[in-house]
């Protein structure tokens, strides 16, 4: 037997869908007339949207359109389309009452009597937003992670030409090779720090130095204020360090117990801000230029004067070899730098 009597029905089914209302705050639930004009306004419509219940009584439902959506005629299609399908489904941007938007997942459906006359409209919210930013967060990535791995493999693609260009044995070139694309490994890691927008320049030659140095900071010192550089900026750096190591491990200073390799930049404030950047090498053999022009001596030309602008002074005076480069600061941090 039911606890109710059977002419308290009534009343106990309208008090049932009022807490039903109330009740569903993650939802707002929203009864329109014919006329598109709001009848129902629940608790949750006043938690997503901000108006209150009495604010919104008789207001047309287009007010928390967008105005391009209202211009289309978006809340009239809207009601027709669940006429015509029996529901009308929609994700688009809505708006609050300070004016600010929110992603909107929606249905409408069209609210019938026994006769199937259609009486009205109930419209569901539901706020998005946060999975909409997520999923634009994660394109926006994969489009950069697309474009960063298209950048590596032609830096990838230009290294393995250069090296194999001079006439070296496959032997050394295979070596020369994966040195190089160990260094690329390096930058890459740097610019993970980054979020891959920005890279230490301090990290790049620190890298180097630990590949290169033997840890020892005697033999290998280096000193600056803290720089970031733009991606491209990086890997030429890095690739131009490693180069310069090399040669230094190999003939340079690097090559004897009492050879000393200091690496300095400075910011100079001139009419244009730059970046001195300058290698000294001392107590190595003394340096022979080279015959011809080797990868290091190309990279260099391209990387650094014309890739970045800078101005470029490579010299093999009898204490060392030294190079000297003064950027533009701007053109080295631009993002696509």
């Amino acid at each position: 037997m039911p606890w109710f009597k059977q002419e308290q029905v009534p009343t106990l089914r309208h008090r049932f869908l009022e807490m039903l209302l109330e009740s569903a705050t993650d939802y707002a639930i929203i009864g329109l007339d014919l006329d598109g004009l709001v009848m129902i306004w629940n608790k949750g419509a006043s938690l997503l949207m901000g108006w209150t219940e009495e604010e919104m009584l008789g207001q047309p439902a287009a007010i928390f359109f967008t105005p391009e959506d209202r211009q289309a005629g978006r809340p009239q299609g809207e009601m027709q389309s669940s006429i015509q399908n029996g529901r009308a489904s929609d994700e688009r941007w809505h708006l609050k009452k300070d004016n600010s938007r929110f992603w909107a997942s929606g249905e409408m459906m069209p609210l019938k009597d026994e006769a199937g006359v259609v009486q009205g409209f109930v419209k569901i919210i539901r706020d998005q937003t946060e999975r909409r930013l997520a999923e634009e967060r994660q394109t926006l990535l994969t489009q950069e992670l697309a474009h960063r791995v298209k950048n590596t493999l032609a830096v990838v693609q230009a290294i393995s030409t250069q090296t194999l260009r001079d006439e070296i044995p496959f032997a050394t070139a295979r070596e020369a090779f994966n040195a190089r694309l160990m260094a690329l490994s390096k930058a890459q890691d740097v610019l993970m720090h980054g979020s891959w927008t920005t890279a230490s320049l301090r990290e790049l030659i620190a890298g180097a130095a630990s590949l290169h140095g033997n840890g020892d900071p005697l033999r290998f010192h280096f000193a600056g204020p803290d720089v970031t550089i733009g991606p491209k900026a990086a890997l030429a750096f890095a690739l131009v360090l490693h180069e310069m190591c090399t040669n230094a491990v190999k003939y340079g200073a690097l090559s004897v117990p009492e050879g000393r390799v200091s690496v300095l930049w400075e910011i100079l404030e001139e009419a244009e801000t730059q970046l001195w950047f300058r290698w000294e090498e001392t107590g190595g053999p003394v340096p022979v230029p080279p015959v011809k022009r080797g990868f290091g001596s190309r990279l260099i030309e391209h990387s650094f004067s014309q890739h970045s602008g800078g101005v470029v002074k490579l010299e093999y005076p009898s204490t060392g070899v030294r190079l000297s480069v003064k950027f533009s600061l701007a053109a080295l941090q631009r993002p696509d730098a």
